[in-house]
């Protein structure tokens, strides 16, 4: 890793410590080189939270997230992904969500239909250690979506 790569790692990097009960949750929020990278700290059946305020995408525009799980707990489980809404999220219905693992997509969908309150459950094995979120746009997509943004968390939570 060059000094470049560390000081943008350095400045970029955004912890958010959360208490609850005995358990200490740490996601980390980077940006190296463009492409977001988030960690999520997991523990048996307690959820990672990652919060997207403001997801903002124009037409042609994705944004992709590479999720690393790190849990002794999850060797064996089911993954279950939790979309809820936490604002007017006007841009829901232009967004589609695809989950990669191991460069295959293993789900897609409009982000609208993400926050139905329906769980999105993997078999961990299907994600791998780490996968990818991609929230894109598609270029079709008129001005009907222009100044609008996406607020919303994913709680990514083990199933045993």
């Amino acid at each position: 890793m060059t000094k470049l790569h560390i000081s943008r790692l350095l400045l970029a990097m955004l912890s958010v410590f959360i208490l609850a009960g005995s358990s200490l949750f740490v996601y980390i929020f980077t940006e190296i080189d463009g492409e977001e990278i988030v960690e999520v700290k997991i523990s048996e059946n307690e959820p990672g939270v990652v919060k997207f305020e403001g997801l903002g995408l124009s037409p042609g525009e994705r944004c992709e997230y590479s999720v690393k799980l790190n849990s002794s707990v999850i060797d064996t489980a089911s993954v279950s992904f939790d979309f809820t809404e936490i604002g007017d999220s006007l841009m829901k219905d232009y967004v589609y969500v695809t989950v990669e693992a191991d460069g295959e997509e293993i789900y897609r969908a409009l982000l609208s239909d993400c926050l139905l309150g329906e769980k999105i459950i993997f078999d961990y094995k299907k994600l791998t250690e780490e996968f990818k979120i991609i929230y894109s746009m598609p270029e079709s997509v008129g001005n009907e979506a222009q100044n609008t943004e996406a607020h919303f968390e994913l709680l990514i939570t083990p199933i045993i």
